[in-house]
């Protein structure tokens, strides 16, 4: 029987993370061997031994404690690793504020990759907070290193004027409205993503080991194309995503998150020109050890 692995990243709101376990726990197990992975990821605060004590005698929910807070490549990859005992066809990355409800959601996926031998997939992500579907990006993606510096310069004057202090009336929200159709090689949303066999083949410790928070979704479509890795975006599977729980609950001020958003994507997008600029289709990534060992 082929195994399963899901990494629940838990951070802060234990209440939505029992939620989001729940979900996996009630997909029937007759066709995969399931295997959950809940990384606690708050330091070590109250929820965090919540989740630990509640599932301490579960045989199928493995609870890890990172030894401070990693930002969401590192921490989702902390699961990842502790997975591949288990050699799972497919690992599933969750942040904690989704739900679902489709018994069979392992065989889609399963049915999916027959198809297409996909190295990453989304499902359709349904925002309850906007009634939006916020996956795959239709957008114009910034691959190139002259687009990406581009982007740092224009970074880095924002930060100089302070314009993190301007709140908008309205945060952009992305809806999709073409969230019905399949589609292939395009940027999922990073919430709910799938990673097969082949993608864990040529990448075992899973995503790149950034070092900031944002654009995981873009250095993760990158790669898969560097590599000759689908990504395939399949609506028959569809779940509900409460849209940023995390930050907010880390950030209560508006002025206080738009100048961790603003800094944390400068940091990433210097670590996305880094991958452009020395990495191509015939040099294997080597991945640096970024991985903060468990305790």
């Amino acid at each position: 029987m082929d195994a399963v692995g899901a990494v629940i990243l838990h951070y802060k709101t234990s209440s939505k993370t029992i939620d989001c376990i729940n979900s996996f726990l009630s997909l029937p197990q007759d066709s995969f061997a399931q295997h959950i992975v809940v990384v606690c990821n708050s330091g070590g605060d109250e929820s965090d031994l919540e989740i630990a004590y509640k599932y301490l005698d579960s045989e199928m929910v493995e609870v890890v404690q990172t030894s401070k807070p990693l930002v969401f490549s590192q921490a989702m990859n902390v699961g990842v690793q502790a997975l591949a005992k288990y050699s799972p066809k497919f690992v599933i990355l969750s942040n904690n504020d989704i739900a679902f409800n489709d018994s069979k959601m392992y065989e889609k996926i399963d049915e999916e990759y027959g198809v297409s031998h996909f190295g990453a997939m989304g499902p359709d992500i349904h925002s309850v907070t906007s009634d939006t579907h916020s996956s795959p990006f239709y957008i114009r993606y910034y691959f190139s290193w002259l687009e990406n510096l581009k982007i740092i310069v224009l970074l880095y004057r924002s930060i100089l004027r302070r314009e993190w202090k301007k709140i908008p009336e309205k945060e952009f929200v992305y809806d999709n409205k073409d969230y019905k159709k399949r589609a292939e090689d395009l940027m999922l949303q990073g919430s709910f993503v799938i990673l097969s066999k082949d993608y864990l083949e040529r990448f075992p410790k899973g995503l790149y080991p950034q070092k900031s928070f944002f654009l995981e979704e873009d250095i993760l479509l990158y790669l898969c194309r560097k590599f000759n890795l689908k990504t395939v975006y399949n609506p028959s599977i569809c779940v509900d995503h409460i849209h940023s729980v995390s930050i907010d609950k880390r950030f209560q001020d508006k002025q206080k998150k738009r100048k961790f958003v603003t800094f944390q994507t400068l940091k990433s997008r210097k670590t996305f020109l880094h991958i452009i600029g020395h990495y191509n289709i015939t040099k294997k990534i080597k991945f640096s050890n970024e991985i903060k060992k468990v305790k």
